[in-house]
């Protein structure tokens, strides 16, 4: 893209759905200074058996150190969760029950909040299952660039 457009590298923002939510996480996680902004749409936190906890729990100790700057969006469609008291009847209900991705969404982003320098907010798009997710993160991951990009420019003098 840089050797096409002209890229403000103080000012990057990393969007990720799903495994690319996951993603967005890992690098938020492991290289916290690489972008000023991420967003994490419907991030599959449940994979691999809890690596973004045993990875936060590293992240959280290094971050008094670091200089973030940084913010974060994470998002989940309302319909990507079955209500607290759904029967649970149907196998695929089940299963959205087990991945809990609206409340790991929730729960990482309230303890993420708690980190100096760290910008977090959630969203929880209202009747959006995990595809239709992506749509509506996308609008909200372009508006959050679009700020980052902004505050980062450089005051003009003419």
């Amino acid at each position: 893209i840089a050797r096409r457009y002209p890229v403000n590298a103080q000012a990057q923002t990393l969007f990720g759905h799903s495994y690319g939510g996951l993603f967005t996480l890992h690098t938020l996680l492991s290289r916290p200074q690489a972008f000023q902004g991420y967003v994490a749409a419907s991030p599959s936190i449940w994979w691999y058996k809890g690596y973004i906890e045993r990875t936060l729990a590293g992240f959280e100790r290094q971050a008094a150190d670091l200089d973030l700057g940084a913010q974060l969006l994470v998002t989940a469609g309302s319909a990507e969760e079955p209500a607290p008291d759904d029967p649970l009847t149907d196998p695929r209900q089940r299963h959205m029950a087990e991945r809990r991705m609206v409340g790991n969404a929730r729960d990482l982003a309230k303890r993420l909040d708690a980190i100096a320098g760290l910008d977090v907010r959630f969203v929880l798009n209202p009747d959006a299952n995990h595809g239709t997710n992506s749509f509506h993160s996308a609008i909200e991951a372009l508006e959050l660039a679009a700020r980052i990009g902004r505050s980062a420019r450089p005051e003009r003098s003419d």
